[in-house]
């Protein structure tokens, strides 16, 4: 059960990215609309999570299916009671994990990992 927790969480890490809306051109200007180039940056935790978990969990908010139909979105593993920093960690860690492969998270990206779940909670 914790672990089918700790992957729902990691589901949730990644969130959209969100792009600028480009400016339109001022009418009876000749300068062309200028472009918004930068876009929010990305948290540690949501680059983790597309990078080690979203093929097969949902790692952003407001998907309800995983690319896996087994695994949870991380959107429901952080809504998950009790989910915690340590239940996250031990539920990852642990052999009630069956259906996921082992993943070896380094306690920095574990932290990173974790206030990206956290921060799907509704």
């Amino acid at each position: 059960m914790l672990r089918r927790l700790v992957v729902f969480g990691c589901a949730f890490i990644a969130t959209a990215c969100a792009t600028g809306i480009a400016p339109q051109a001022a009418p009876g200007s000749d300068s062309s609309p200028v472009q918004a180039t930068s876009k929010p940056p990305r948290s540690p935790g949501l680059v983790y999570a597309e990078k080690a978990c979203s093929a097969c969990h949902t790692v952003v908010s407001g998907q309800t299916r995983s690319p896996d139909p087994k695994a949870p979105t991380f959107e429901a593993i952080a809504n998950t009671p009790g989910m915690t920093t340590m239940a996250l960690n031990v539920w990852l860690h642990s052999s009630l994990h069956r259906d996921m492969p082992y993943v070896r998270v380094e306690p920095d990206q574990l932290e990173s990992l974790a206030e990206h779940l956290f921060s799907l909670r509704k």
